[in-house]
């Protein structure tokens, strides 16, 4: 009676632990702020993250988070004939989901799903606010016909070519085609352009927002015949389950308005003041004091490494690197600067904190080791 007991006792561990640890997914992402930030305490915080964090809960899941190897997003074939950045960590099964401001494209669709999208948006124009003022220049059409302003994307990543069938868009297209000094090489350098030269900086519309909300010198110029029209949304491997589950949670924070209210959170700010480039990137100064970010298992700690490796990858892209013509990606997305470091503060653990995935680890390693000893005594 007692060894059937016991046995009894061990498929029930053995059981809990199998549950307890196929509750906990892997993720990947890359630190761009507002999105994604890693404080230096191990941290991270952004909208990507909170977002998660709602998720979480509704899905009935725990999860841990690291930063993508290479500093990449991904989705084209690297100089080693591999998949790079998080689609590729995705793809390969190194990962359970890659988050962050992922833009869905078919060229990265061969390789991972795709969720429902959590935010929609298209192309805007960065400008000094005096180059708008008297209303001249009002919209893409605009920009193409005049020529007081120069304008220009990043030359890697760029959106712009998907579009090139559009008369206006093929416009500025072969303006920037033959002007090739208009070409920057992410989008902190886009600013710092704006801000010194009569240019003009298009980028995706969520950058240019965040930008125009915090310095009040600069100015959007929106796509106002919605030529352009993207979707940031979760990467998953082929055919998971995930992609479903992720999807019905994503769909109640639309319904609900989880979705706006954390967007403005992170958009939305009440200062508006002529900052250098790195206040205007920098995590906002309006903050609530208490906010706290977001405890996961790190994997790669070490921001200055991930950003020597991408500079490497610059690096060997450089010489061959053209504003293309027919299939782009966003890889060259530039690291901003780390944020001011914050203290550490306790606070309960609970299953919307990743940090819970740690102790779910544990948790199930230690179920393991009782199974097995329990295995040995009995068997």
């Amino acid at each position: 009676m007692l060894k059937i007991n016991l046995q009894s006792i061990f498929y029930i561990i053995l059981l809990c632990s199998t549950f307890v640890w196929s509750d906990t997914i892997r993720g990947t992402t890359i630190l761009n702020w507002p999105f994604v930030n890693r404080l230096a305490n191990g941290q991270y915080e952004g909208f990507c993250i909170d977002l998660l964090n709602d998720l979480a809960p509704l899905m009935g899941i725990a999860y841990t988070l690291k930063p993508v190897d290479d500093g990449q997003y991904g989705g084209w074939i690297s100089h080693n004939g591999s998949i790079n950045g998080m689609i590729g960590e995705v793809m390969r099964g190194d990962v359970d989901f890659a988050i962050g401001d992922i833009t869905v494209l078919t060229t990265r669709a061969r390789f991972v799903d795709f969720t429902l999208p959590f935010m929609e948006f298209g192309l805007s124009a960065l400008v000094r606010k005096e180059f708008v003022s008297d209303g001249r220049i009002r919209s893409f059409k605009d920009l193409s016909e005049q020529t007081e302003l120069k304008y220009g994307v990043k030359k890697v990543g760029a959106n712009l070519p998907l579009f090139h069938n559009s008369p206006v868009v093929a416009k500025m297209y072969s303006f920037m085609d033959t002007h090739p000094s208009v070409f920057v090489s992410g989008e902190r350098e886009g600013v710092e352009k704006v801000k010194r030269e009569k240019y003009a900086f298009i980028a995706e519309s969520p950058f240019v927002e965040y930008v125009v909300q915090r310095d009040c010198s600069l100015a959007a110029i929106d796509d106002r015949r919605k030529n352009f029209q993207f979707e940031y949304a979760i990467a998953v491997p082929l055919n998971s389950p995930l992609k479903n589950r992720f999807s019905k949670a994503i769909r109640q924070l639309k319904r609900n308005g989880r979705l706006q209210e954390l967007k403005d959170k992170y958009w939305k700010s009440d200062k508006c003041i002529a900052l250098e480039v790195d206040s205007v990137l920098a995590r906002p100064p309006n903050r609530r004091s208490d906010d706290k970010g977001t405890d996961t298992e790190v994997i790669f700690n070490r921001n200055d490494k991930l950003r020597e490796q991408h500079q490497r990858n610059k690096d060997r892209q450089s010489e061959n690197v053209r504003f293309p013509h027919d299939e782009v990606d966003e890889n060259d997305i530039e690291l901003l600067k780390p944020r001011p470091e914050r203290g550490n503060r306790r606070r309960p653990v609970n299953r919307r904190d990743p940090n819970y995935s740690t102790s779910i680890h544990s948790l199930s390693n230690l179920l393991m080791i009782i199974s097995i000893l329990a295995a040995i005594y009995l068997f």
